[in-house]
Order: structure tokens, then sequence, then C-alpha cells
């Protein structure tokens, strides 16, 4: 004790301070595997939502292709192709070979125009005109003598210039055509 009787030590305690806990071998080797995990994470979830999308637009591409090829069976009513070959055989079993061919002709060239126009989004009016004058005409051998037509163009339409879809005047001549000739 000193002389106002305060308590002195005689061995001073010394300690050593060490370097900061952030920069030890454990905690860089512990901080490495977390980012790497992390990162591991992040490129997974990045590769299963890219895999998703590519799925996805894979579906979208299959359902497109099915509604084309629906919309393309759609347009060309299988009852009415069948009606078509069965008047064309029935001109061959009569011995009309000339008319035969002309329908079969006329038959082939509808088919044609339906299978090049399916796949484009608008056609020139005059395209159309076309394919409906040829289906007209099938559907009138088809039912001889039940009904006559006029395609009647308006003088201010030039159909050389004016685009529409393709097949959207056939769908309403052929419901025509079915529903209206029916006896009640």
């Amino acid at each position: 004790t000193d002389v106002l009787g305060n308590r002195v030590y005689a061995n001073p305690v010394l300690f050593e301070v060490g370097s900061p806990w952030w920069t030890a071998w454990w905690f860089i080797i512990l901080t490495l595997c977390l980012v790497g995990l992390i990162s591991y994470g992040i490129v997974h979830f990045i590769l299963r939502r890219q895999r998703r999308i590519i799925n996805l637009e894979e579906e979208q591409a299959r359902e497109m292709a099915r509604l084309k090829l629906s919309g393309l069976r759609a347009q060309m009513n299988p009852h009415f192709i069948f009606n078509a070959f069965n008047s064309i055989q029935g001109l061959i079993a009569e011995n009309r070979n000339r008319d035969a061919r002309k329908y079969l002709n006329k038959f082939a060239k509808l088919m044609r125009s339906t299978l090049n126009h399916s796949n484009k989004d608008l056609i020139l009016l005059d395209e159309e005109i076309d394919s409906l004058k040829a289906y007209l005409e099938i559907e009138q051998l088809c039912k001889p003598g039940q009904f006559h037509y006029e395609l009647i163009i308006g003088e201010k339409l030039q159909s050389e210039e004016f685009q529409i879809p393709p097949m959207i005047i056939q769908p309403f001549l052929e419901n025509a055509i079915k529903h209206g000739f029916k006896q009640y």
C-alpha cells in the first residue's frame, strides 16, 4: 500500500490485442462458402426461371400451331370436301369426264389457295374473290340446280388494292348455302 493507503499492484496485467475477428482464417473461409452458396442459389434461380420461360414459349408455340391447324380445318369443312369428291365421282360415273376434270381442277385450285392463304394474315380481295368463285362453283356442283349466285363488287372498292384476312367471307357463304336451302 502506498502512503495514502491505496493498494498498489506490483505487477501490472499485460494482455495482447490480436487481429480483428473478420481477418481470421475461419471467417474468410466461412464468408467464401456463404458467397459461393448465395451465387449458386442466384444462378440456379435464374436458370430455372429461364427454363420455365422457354417451356412456356414452347407450349405457346405448340398451342399456336394447334390453333392454326384447327383454323385451317375450319376453313375447309371436311363435309364439303367429301361432298365435292362425291360430286366429281358422280360426274365420272355418268361418263362426264370433261366436267369431272373441270371441277377437279377447280377443287385443286381451291385447296391450293386455301393452303397458301392459311399462313398469311392478309390477302388481296382479288385473291379472296377467286377462292370464293371456286368454292361457289364446287358447291353448285354438289347441289345442282339449287342456287345461282352473282358476285357484285362496288365500283369504289378497288379489289386489287384492298386486303382482308383470308377465308373470312367463305364461312358466311357456306352457312348461307347450308342453312338457306333447308326445307321446312
